[in-house]
């Protein structure tokens, strides 16, 4: 999404790479609560 290129500029890497994996994990979440329901 937009607001990803915008904490990319204001976080480190690490800190960013961190985010998009807990945001990842977070979207794999919703989808297999969204298929079990």
């Amino acid at each position: 999404m937009w607001f990803n290129n915008i904490i990319k500029r204001l976080l480190s890497k690490k800190e960013a790479a961190f985010f998009i994996t807990h945001e990842l994990n977070f979207l794999l979440g919703s989808i297999m609560i969204f298929v079990v329901y």
